[in-house]
């Protein structure tokens, strides 16, 4: 990968002829880099509700444009809740855009925005009929007031066309998804091992369900390639409509590699 890497640099090098203005800096096809991880989440639910496994295997593409993010996910589900089955769900398409980061009094801030679209892949009751196109930001604070902590907000709004699986849900809705995350992390073990708090909120706008969970999670890197992730999310409200399932816990796991 290395050396394709350099040469495909070396071929997109070129010369800027004498009195000519300088280009603008971009980044060289050399710096081109790969995020590939999978993330496993297992969604137990109350009473006789079951559960469902989502393993959903992750690619990300640094590199092509300064500040850019391409990136794709294609779940993989086993649902005994509901439609006791195994199959795909939508593949999720997207692309995320840094548009802000500089240092300010409360700490070093970013700003990240994002799109894109989830697409069917099989159908049926673990994917949508629809194209769901989502927008959405995540916003950070590094090292907030001089602190050791960091600060990420996540906001994901989805609109959906048609019924779509949602794992929180434990089936498909109709209503447009609003997802929100907030993290509290501080180094546990140097940059090696990183410790947060984490809030999630899931809503469907019509007919107003709302999901908050609250947990643990950590982020270790045992390698500078690699990293692990593990959480925890222990539900504190829950307001979905009467023939749902409401959620005991979700517990999920992951490990991404970088090239």
């Amino acid at each position: 990968m290395k050396k394709f890497a350099t040469v495909l640099s070396g071929l997109a090098t070129s010369v800027a002829l004498a009195g000519d203005p300088a280009p603008a800096a971009k980044p060289a096809l050399g710096d081109l880099k790969l995020d590939f991880g999978a993330e496993a989440s297992l969604y137990n639910f109350k009473g006789n509700g079951g559960s469902i496994l989502a393993v959903v295997p992750e690619l990300e593409v640094h590199g092509l444009a300064q500040g850019l993010v391409l990136f794709a996910e294609l779940p993989v589900y086993g649902d005994d809740n509901i439609t006791d089955t195994t199959g795909l769900g939508d593949l999720r398409l997207g692309a995320s855009v840094r548009v802000m980061q500089e240092a300010t009094e409360f700490g070093a801030a970013w700003l990240d925005v994002n799109g894109g679209a989830e697409i069917p892949t099989a159908g049926g009751e673990l994917g949508s009929a629809n194209v769901n196109p989502f927008v959405g930001f995540v916003f950070g604070l590094d090292e907030v007031a001089k602190s050791e902590f960091d600060f990420t907000q996540t906001f994901e709004y989805k609109f959906v066309g048609g019924p779509a699986f949602n794992p929180y849900l434990g089936g498909q809705t109709d209503a447009d998804i609003i997802f929100m995350r907030t993290d509290l992390s501080v180094p546990v073990w140097g940059d090696a091992l990183v410790g947060a708090v984490t809030v999630k909120q899931n809503y469907t706008v019509d007919p107003g369900e709302q999901q908050l969970f609250v947990g643990p999670s950590v982020v270790w890197k045992p390698t500078a390639a690699t990293t692990v992730d593990f959480g925890v999310d222990l539900p504190v409200w829950q307001d979905l409509q009467s023939f749902r399932p409401e959620n005991n816990c979700v517990v999920s796991g992951g490990i991404t590699i970088n090239f």
